[in-house]
């Protein structure tokens, strides 16, 4: 179907279609989608690189926890149904949750799934508006309150910025930090609505996003800006088409050259960095700057 086609199709066709879209592993990562008739070719990203695209002003980003809300409605219940999306590239994906992550395996499939099928691939087009070099200003964020615990799900950014979640959830107004978060990205939000711009006077400042600062704005209590952390080059495109079981593969010694790689790259950095000076006694010290790691640390998803 092309999109226009869906409002003069019978309601048969859309359960039929509803029907194979949930049969089995059916996530779609984040970002554009080619349909086979829109677009010329069938890489969505490869034409925003070209200079094809439609350059305008960019304001988008995720959740660091999308998966944490999502869990009730997808198969993925386990570490083992990870197979299902990356199939042989699972062994690789779990090596770089057990070198990187202190966490239960609840908290590590939140994690993996949450980079992989939304943070990354939303990075993966921020990058490629950049590589096009077309000026057009680009502000990306992402949403890190925990919501009492809860973790940043799905939508829960995009509920603050509406209302909608407290709409749904009044209970949510309750929960410390919510007043402060709900003002700051309202005001951020209404500002790029109105100016094209999100800076506010008084808040943090949001600078644009480009391919050598790739700096964000951290959504939380208190907002910050950073810099993005970058998406994995091991496993080649993070386009999954709706419906795929598996990534592209990679052969088995692929995956250990690059296991390999990437902890020499690791112990390099980890030598180079200095700790930060104001570290508490008896505490580990958190570097000032790390290594350009797959997936954020441990200590960010637990914040």
């Amino acid at each position: 179907f092309r999109s226009e086609k869906l409002l003069e199709a019978p309601w048969e066709e859309l359960m039929k279609f509803q029907g194979t879209l949930f049969a089995g592993p059916s996530l779609q990562n984040l970002g554009p989608v080619y349909d086979g008739v829109n677009f010329d070719g069938n890489d969505a990203l490869e034409i925003i690189r070209s200079g094809k695209a439609n350059y305008v002003r960019v304001f988008g980003g995720y959740n660091r926890d999308e998966y944490s809300s999502l869990m009730a409605y997808y198969p993925i219940k386990s570490l083992d149904d990870l197979a299902g999306y990356f199939g042989r590239n699972t062994p690789y994906i779990m090596s770089v949750l057990e070198r990187h992550y202190d966490l239960g395996d609840t908290d590590r499939l939140i994690a993996i799934v949450s980079r992989y099928f939304y943070g990354f691939p939303c990075i993966d087009m921020y990058d490629a508006f950049a590589q096009a070099n077309k000026g057009n200003p680009m502000y990306l964020y992402r949403f890190d309150w925990d919501c009492g615990g809860a973790g940043a799900g799905h939508t829960m950014c995009s509920g603050i910025a509406t209302n909608q979640a407290q709409i749904m959830s009044p209970q949510i107004a309750l929960i410390p930090g919510y007043e402060q978060v709900h003002d700051q990205v309202q005001a951020y939000w209404n500002q790029f609505i109105k100016t094209q711009n999100p800076n506010v006077e008084g808040m943090p400042y949001w600078p644009t996003y480009d391919a050598e600062r790739r700096l964000a704005m951290f959504l939380d209590t208190e907002c910050h800006v950073g810099e993005i952390e970058h998406t994995d080059p091991n496993m080649g495109t993070q386009t999954l088409r709706l419906g795929s079981s598996v990534a592209p593969a990679k052969a088995a010694a692929e995956v250990a050259a690059d296991e390999s790689a990437s902890a020499a790259a690791d112990a390099a950095a980890a030598e180079s960095v200095e700790p930060e000076a104001d570290a508490p006694a008896g505490e580990a010290a958190v570097p000032k700057a790390g290594w350009k790691a797959k997936l954020p640390s441990a200590e960010t998803i637990a914040s």
